[in-house]
């Protein structure tokens, strides 16, 4: 039986927000993580065959597949909302919004198993949505970062009382097995990172660094948009990158750094 507290619309995701700031939440460390560029590092040919090994784990392992279809309740702006209010609790708790991305990838992926009877569950109803996507979080949050969220915390402070702490126990559970269990796959904002690798070590520091902050940050935005979310992940982080260094790339050149990535990508098609 679930807590009798009045539920929310899908609009409505942020009963933390207002307690994150006297609650904390057990970290290694609360600061965020700055995808600074480490261009510099690394061998070339190592760098390649990451981005090659991520780009076959896209098409295969980790491949989400549409979802939102004209059957189900859930709607895109049900999803766009989940991922907005991932990041507030994050930006108000102080940690990487990176880990909100990482969710939203477990998140895709989970409902992707149509068929299965908690994915369906999930799309028929906007609480159960909403569960599986906090859900989700939690699980980037203990296995990315080592977190330690306990089932009552995520229950009573994470959700104000809308559900109780076996829901996200028995969730979780489905979810890590309809994930057969596999939570490292490639985000755009690694992807993001690979790339920058590839860069020459005479590019500078500064101009690279901001080119990353912008590109990662056009990432975030894209992920929140459902159709674009469908799209390989090494596609959104060639686009942010693209639209970044309409701002970043008049401070270096860029050219022959993006046909290397290109001719990179086309590659690892092959």
């Amino acid at each position: 039986m679930r807590s009798q507290s009045t539920p929310r619309s899908s609009t409505q995701y942020s009963p933390i927000a207002k307690r994150a700031k006297t609650e904390s939440i057990t970290s290694p460390s609360t600061q965020h993580h700055e995808h600074h560029a480490s261009h510099v590092t690394g061998s070339s040919s190592n760098i390649v065959s990451i981005i090659q090994t991520m780009k076959h784990q896209e098409f295969t392992t980790y491949r989400q597949l549409p979802y939102l279809t004209n059957n189900v309740e859930v709607t895109r702006s049900d999803r766009h909302a989940m991922c907005q209010w991932g990041f507030s609790i994050l930006d108000a708790c102080k940690v990487d919004r990176h880990f909100a991305i990482v969710a939203l990838t477990f998140f895709d992926r989970f409902l992707s198993c149509r068929g299965l009877r908690s994915v369906e569950a999930c799309l028929a109803r906007q609480q159960e949505f909403q569960l599986a996507y906090i859900t989700c979080l939690i699980i980037a949050l203990k296995s990315r970062e080592a977190m330690n969220i306990t089932p009552t915390f995520a229950a009573e402070t994470m959700c104000d009382g809308m559900y109780f702490p076996e829901e996200f126990v028995n969730l979780e559970i489905e979810i890590l097995r309809a994930l057969s269990w596999r939570l490292n796959g490639p985000t755009p904002q690694d992807f993001i990172q690979h790339f920058i690798e590839l860069m020459p070590a005479s590019a500078d520091e500064n101009a690279v660094n901001m080119l990353v902050k912008v590109a990662n940050g056009n990432a975030e935005i894209a992920m929140t948009d459902y159709d674009v979310a469908m799209e390989s992940y090494s596609c959104i982080a060639l686009a942010s990158i693209a639209a970044a260094l309409r701002t970043v790339g008049p401070m270096f050149e860029s050219r022959e750094w993006m046909n290397r990535v290109a001719f990179v990508m086309s590659d690892a098609l092959d």
